[in-house]
């Protein structure tokens, strides 16, 4: 749920979060019309055996969906990359327990 987070940061004037070094891409696509291309595939005997791609041919890196986000918000929001702290979040999970993970995180991004 990239896109409500970054428009949910922007308006508040948050720092707007971006894993990883933002270059990333997606494609968008509506559901509706991934619904309307599956029912259409499901009916035509000509489909069986094939593969699809349903979707849309426009992609965005997430640094860059971020950066329009706000601009059309009108927001000053600093952008917060979360590179490091990951990794060390899931290896220390299971035997460091939830402060220890946040703190590995916030320590990771220089948020002390």
């Amino acid at each position: 749920m990239v896109l409500p987070t970054f428009v949910r940061q922007a308006l508040a004037g948050d720092p707007i979060t971006v894993f990883g070094d933002g270059t990333q891409s997606r494609s968008f696509t509506y559901v509706g019309d991934v619904v309307d291309a599956l029912v259409a595939l499901a009916s035509e005997p000509r489909a069986i055996g094939e593969v699809f791609n349903i979707g849309n041919r426009g992609e965005i890196s997430i640094r860059d969906l971020a950066e329009r986000v706000k601009t059309f918000a009108g927001s000053d929001s600093p952008m917060h990359d979360l590179q490091r702290g990951i990794v060390e979040t899931v290896l220390h999970a299971s035997t460091r327990g939830a402060f220890t993970r946040v703190a590995l995180l916030i320590a990771a991004n220089g948020r002390v």
